[in-house]
């Protein structure tokens, strides 16, 4: 029997204090994320501390970049022929979630999609992707021994 997730028990999975764990700041020139580690938690790496009153126009810039960057993922994922092919398109895109947490905490019916998705791949016989992994990054707080395998 499949199990049913809400919303907000997805949202439990998520470990709240690794939400920001790579830097968030828009680097204008190079139009692009930072993404070193922010060992402050906050979403700033230690380089961009001095931005921290513009966090929230940065996390609207990364949210932007984000919904680029998975769009172009799934629309490269569905031109890819082959099982195999498919794997290695989907594995830089669930590395990039890994890194931005807060996004799927920011929307919550993406974060269920994601969540579901990794289980329906764990079940498959897969030769690249591995699910648990991303499950056990992305999603800290399930437990693991609840997948049937």
């Amino acid at each position: 029997m499949e199990a049913k997730f809400t919303y907000d028990d997805v949202i439990s999975f998520i470990n709240k204090d690794t939400l920001y764990s790579h830097c968030l700041y828009h680097d204008d020139y190079n139009n692009k994320l930072c993404q070193n580690r922010s060992n402050m938690m906050n979403g700033l790496c230690f380089k961009h501390q001095e931005h921290l009153e513009d966090f929230d126009s940065m996390k609207k810039v990364a949210k932007s970049k984000m919904v680029g960057s998975i769009k172009k993922m799934l629309a490269k994922n569905e031109a890819t022929i082959g099982k195999e092919n498919k794997e290695k398109v989907c594995d830089p895109m669930f590395i990039l979630i890994s890194k931005n947490r807060w996004f799927m905490y920011d929307n919550p019916k993406f974060a269920l999609t994601v969540f579901n998705k990794l289980l329906e791949f764990e079940q498959e016989e897969l030769t690249v992707l591995d699910p648990l992994k991303y499950v056990m990054i992305m999603f800290p707080n399930y437990n693991i021994v609840q997948i049937e395998i």
